[in-house]
């Protein structure tokens, strides 16, 4: 039941919205596809009315002039308000017997006017005006339209008629260059004494011509729109189907998958056209989050009807889960409590053994000292003495950074003998025991002398010496050594010229028992001695960087504050 019902009213809520959203965009494609019709009809009307306007001049003058006709067509300005007209005309209906007289009185402003195409007939309709003369109106001009299937049967319903007249598909005869589009033409009879006959015998007997208009299919369609853009895309046919060789508009793209579509006929000034309409892509505003939503309900109900199926169970299951959980926590516990135990007694061991090591190798340094002054030692036994010293001085200074290190470990801060002092000299001192120790390297020191700061000089030169160590330890060049002083700060940098320190290494650099490789042997020391030059920074209330960019090898800047927290200002 609960899955029915789920499934159910996920299905229900979707077909709901879908049907919903899907109803509103058929209302507003329908709404669109008004508005289209609307705008060609009401384009046509006001063109329908242009020409009955220029009917009206021959009802008012019967005998109109070139001039009168060029200037009646330039004061409507149909380029500026009548978009998609390709101009405004009037053809003559004339006898063989009037032919001749009618030619030779164009031809009097017009050398070049003929009647065509040739032949006799029983009455000619030549278009005798045809404005704007523009070069694809002028090639018009003479042309007996009576002589063309479509086109007479659009006058000769306009004429029996008495009303404007609609024709079919064309090819105008002005399409002289570029691409030939589809036309039309609309006519208005023209009748001599003003008024409309009664029956079709007397309007047949006394049409004197007509008032009408050529149109490019699709130069009209554009124009009938602001912005030459219809609101739905469309495609227009001539007559009552979409044939698609009555197509009179620009064709549709293919392809189009649409939600929309919808043929429709409309009549317009007596003759039918059929419109096709076609939703554009994205005409849909159903928004995704209404199929996502039955894909969400589909998951939830199923999922509710697995929970509510398994209920019994998973609370079994939870319940064994919160048991094994609770002994694995509590074996967790009791490990890390072995850990911490583990720990504490070797940072004990380490710090009894450290303790106990200095002992011995004090004895050691002191036998070893003792040898050096007696002299007169053989040079071979010089050198295993010299050797013998370099090697108690190396465990010294580590069973010192074990002792640090274990002393730090259980808590206790590193011993300071504070006091103000000019550390040019303890610094100076570590440079040289340290270019002794390292015969063959230079190690450069630079301080602008005397420089006062509240530290221990003794935790300083350790710094140093561990600094300069690791500087000679990983590089050949010089090693410089630079002493900087401000009003509140007093800065130790040791730049070394080897290869730059990765980055994803300079994050752990002074974490204890961390040892890199250089180009001299690396396997000597313990990882302790950037770790201790850190916690002495700390201990004077300082800090320790290093700068290691891509080039210009590595600088280590250790910033020591000059005076002590309670002498400085809040």
């Amino acid at each position: 039941m609960v899955l029915v019902l789920g499934l159910a009213t996920t299905t229900a809520g979707v077909t709901t919205l879908q049907r919903a959203f899907h109803d509103r965009d058929r209302h507003r494609f329908e709404v669109l596809m008004v508005e289209a019709e609307s705008a060609l009809e009401t384009r046509l009307q006001v063109y329908i009315a242009v020409l009955r306007g220029a009917a009206g001049l021959y009802h008012a003058v019967e005998e109109v002039d070139a001039g009168q006709f060029h200037r009646y067509v330039t004061r409507l300005r149909i380029d500026s308000y009548y978009p998609g007209i390709q101009g405004i005309g009037f053809t003559r209906r004339l006898t063989p017997d009037e032919v001749a007289s009618f030619v030779a009185r164009q031809r009097e402003q017009r050398p070049s006017f003929r009647v065509w195409p040739e032949g006799v007939r029983d009455e000619y309709h030549t278009i005798e005006f045809l404005e704007p003369e523009d070069a694809r109106n002028l090639a018009a001009v003479g042309y007996d339209m009576f002589t063309h299937p479509v086109r007479r049967e659009a006058m000769e319903s306009a004429r029996d008629h008495a009303r404007p007249q609609l024709s079919g598909k064309v090819t105008l005869v002005q399409e002289i260059e570029g691409r030939k589009q589809a036309g039309f033409l609309i006519y208005v009879p023209v009748y001599r004494g003003g008024g409309i006959p009664a029956t079709v015998e007397e309007r047949r007997a006394q049409l004197m011509g007509f008032s009408y208009a050529p149109f490019r299919a699709e130069d009209f369609v554009r124009g009938s729109f602001s912005g030459g853009r219809s609101p739905l895309p469309f495609e227009v046919y001539d007559g009552p189907s979409a044939d698609p060789a009555a197509l009179l508009s620009e064709p549709l793209a293919p392809g189009w998958k649409t939600t929309f579509e919808a043929t429709r006929q409309v009549q317009i000034a007596q003759h039918t056209w059929t419109i096709r309409f076609r939703a554009p892509a994205g005409f849909s505003t159903t928004p995704r989050s209404v199929p996502a939503s039955g894909f969400v309900g589909t998951v939830a109900s199923v999922l509710l009807f697995f929970l509510t199926h398994r209920q019994t169970r998973a609370r079994a299951q939870a319940e064994r889960a919160l048991q094994a959980r609770r002994m694995a926590e509590e074996r967790e516990r009791a490990e890390r409590v072995r850990t911490e135990e583990a720990v504490k007694l070797r940072d004990r061991l380490l710090a009894i053994v450290t303790h106990d090591l200095r002992n011995p190798l004090g004895a050691v340094t002191l036998g070893i000292s003792l040898l050096r002054r007696r002299g007169a030692l053989a040079p071979p036994d010089a050198r295993i003495l010299e050797r013998m010293g370099n090697s108690v001085q190396r465990m010294t200074e580590m069973v010192s950074q074990l002792m640090d290190y274990a002393r730090l470990q259980q808590g206790v801060p590193l011993p300071l003998a504070r006091r103000h002092v000019d550390v040019c000299d303890p610094l100076e001192n570590v440079v040289e025991e340290l270019r002794l120790a390292h015969p063959g390297r230079e190690i450069q020191f630079e301080a602008p002398c005397p420089i006062t700061v509240d530290a221990d000089p003794e935790r300083l030169g350790q710094a140093l010496s561990n600094l300069v160590a690791n500087a000679l330890k990983y590089s050949t060049g010089t090693v410089s050594v630079r002493v900087g002083a401000s009003a509140d700060v007093v800065t130790l940098e040791v730049h070394n010229p080897g290869p730059p320190i990765p980055k994803e290494a300079q994050a752990c650099l002074f974490e204890p028992f961390r040892r890199g490789t250089g180009p001299q042997e690396s396997g000597s020391g313990l990882g302790l001695g950037l770790y201790i030059v850190r916690e002495i920074a700390r201990a004077h209330g300082g800090s320790v960087t290093v700068q290691s960019p891509d080039r210009d090898g590595t600088t280590f800047v250790v910033t020591l504050p000059r005076r002590p927290p309670w002498e400085r200002p809040p």
